[in-house]
């Protein structure tokens, strides 16, 4: 029975490790799916998309020979395969994110959402457009004619060009920003016309049916004189000859309708795409300060990277240097500006393994506080650690003992601990004010993903003033409101800024990671609505109390 039992734990240990593995290159294969611009594979499909368009434009013409058509058919049906497999990749790639997101809510789902992300919007996009124009190539429906029509659906994937340039995907949101405020001045507009419809073919129908015989010959005349398309000559003065008063009508009707209201449909479009301003001017301000870059950091203090899995080679960044799993507390190590955090992620371990890697952690943490009483410059914390509902090598329960287990670490030795919590909130406030947990316990939570009710709370807790709240790039996103609303609630002495990069998932570049990092405390500053140089101080004198006793 042990060897049976050991046996079922080797297969589950290999199948975790290859679950874990395939799920690595998974997020890697993700960044060619998410319509970045910079990607070879997006340059491709825009390739395709202008060559299929191209293809659908020539075989509209009736004067090409029956070879040029039989090439263009075979281009044509060439595309359309690729944009199968284009799908097909993407449905691999994002699983069962591929649509959106289940919504949970404790232990059940409570319902389904659509994400907003724009790689979201263009796969179910890409897939409706593949899925309508998918008839034209079954021989049995493409004899029908208005069957083949549905290829040229397909027209419509030329709009994916919009995201080569920055601008013009600007432009086209904001764009889409001003179409409900259009919406309900059309449905205004209707309803308008409607009255006026009813009135006109009450009114002139007898003696003028061409015009108002009917209430969609009136419709036509109104949107003919919406448009001023000779109306006054061809429709009105006729009528007025015979109806004296009629001019009231006509006139009353062209003011509202074609002036006041076309008005506001400008007026709603013209002040959408001035929302562009805002960002523009961010956009700016970042760019100065890349630009100033050297000048700032030699009169300011340094920046400081709450959260990296990488050490920078810059001497004017201090990044706190996270390790995830025991294989990284060898190169995690203590250097110039750099403060190391050792810990065992709730992802990266088995229950197997745990009393294992715990006792190595605690070997580990005893010799550098040995080294630390030779040195005092030395420097270092625990963690990431925490709890993750969404990992699945590890039960909750497991987790907690775990994250216990970092607690009881940080405490003896007197050391800050970065915390990674996801959807287990309540957990971890009943763990943090539990008797054998200090109040002043430095505790760092790594990328705030909780609410800001939770937030709020952390913060209520009067004796508790070390908990810190650490945002990262993604906070500059468009579809994250809540997360910039709760780093403005925050108050700057308990926020870090970090940017969470992982060289095993992320290509690292020097100069875009400084970017990053200088363009977050920016939009920091921009939120909190204060200089970037009470934003850089406020981080050094956090990393103080978080290291002080």
């Amino acid at each position: 029975m042990n060897n049976l039992d050991s046996e079922k734990n080797s297969k589950k240990k290999r199948l975790s490790l290859k679950t874990i593995e395939w799920r690595r290159k998974l997020k890697k294969a993700r960044r060619f799916a998410d319509g970045n611009p910079d990607t070879i594979p997006e340059w491709l499909s825009i390739g395709v998309i202008v060559l299929n368009v191209f293809c659908l434009a020539m075989l509209t013409s009736r004067n090409i020979s029956e070879n040029t058509r039989s090439i263009l058919e075979k281009i044509d049906l060439r595309c359309m395969q690729y944009f199968i497999i284009e799908l097909i990749f993407k449905g691999v790639v994002y699983n069962k994110d591929f649509f959106g997101s289940f919504v949970r809510d404790k232990e059940r789902i409570i319902g389904f959402k659509i994400k907003k992300e724009e790689w979201t919007l263009w796969n179910i996009s890409d897939l409706l457009i593949v899925i309508i124009s998918l008839p034209a190539y079954i021989p049995s429906f493409a004899v029908v004619r208005v069957i083949r029509v549905f290829r040229s659906i397909r027209i419509i994937k030329a709009a994916k060009i919009i995201s080569l340039d920055a601008h013009l995907r600007r432009t086209f949101k904001n764009f889409f920003k001003a179409i409900p405020g259009i919406m309900w001045t059309f449905y205004f507009l209707f309803v308008f016309a409607f009255i006026y419809a009813v009135i006109g073919t009450n009114l002139f129908g007898d003696v003028f049916p061409a015009f108002f015989g009917t209430l969609g010959h009136s419709f036509l005349s109104l949107c003919q004189i919406l448009t001023f398309d000779s109306w006054v000559s061809q429709i009105a003065r006729p009528i007025t000859q015979h109806y004296p008063f009629a001019w009231i009508y006509f006139i009353s009707y062209a003011f509202i309708a074609a002036y006041v209201l076309m008005s506001v449909i400008t007026s709603l479009i013209v002040n959408a795409m001035g929302e562009d301003d805002t960002p523009k001017k961010l956009d700016q301000i970042i760019k100065q300060v890349g630009e100033l870059n050297v000048e700032m950091q030699k009169n300011h203090p340094k920046l400081l990277d709450a959260h990296t899995h990488i050490a920078p080679h810059s001497d004017e960044i201090t990044v706190l240097y996270n390790s995830v799993e025991a294989k990284d507390w060898d190169r995690v190590q203590q250097g110039k500006n750099i403060i190391p955090f050792y810990g065992i992620h709730p992802k990266y371990v088995k229950k197997c393994s745990i009393n294992e890697q715990l006792s190595m952690l605690k070997n580990w943490v005893e010799a550098k506080v040995q080294e630390k009483k030779d040195n005092s410059e030395i420097y270092f914390g625990i963690g990431e650690t925490g709890l993750d509902k969404k990992a699945q090598l590890l039960k909750l329960e497991d987790q907690e003992t775990l994250f216990k287990e970092h607690l009881d670490l940080a405490v003896k030795y007197k050391l800050p601990v970065t915390v990674h919590c996801v959807e287990c909130w309540e957990r971890f406030k009943k763990i943090i004010t539990s008797p054998g947990v200090p109040d002043t316990l430095p505790i760092l939570l790594h990328r705030y993903s909780g609410s800001l009710e939770t937030a709020n709370e952390l913060l209520q807790l009067k004796k508790r003033k070390k908990i810190f709240f650490s945002f990262s790039p993604s906070v500059m996103k468009d579809n994250k409101e809540k997360q910039v609303e709760i780093l403005r609630k925050i108050p700057l002495n308990r926020i870090f800024l970090e940017t969470d990069i992982d060289p095993e998932f992320t290509e690292f570049n020097e100069d875009e990671y400084l970017q990053t990092l200088l363009n977050l405390y920016v939009f920091t500053a921009q939120v909190k609505d204060c200089s970037v140089e009470e934003v850089k101080k406020a981080m050094q004198k956090n990393l103080k109390k978080l290291f002080s006793p």
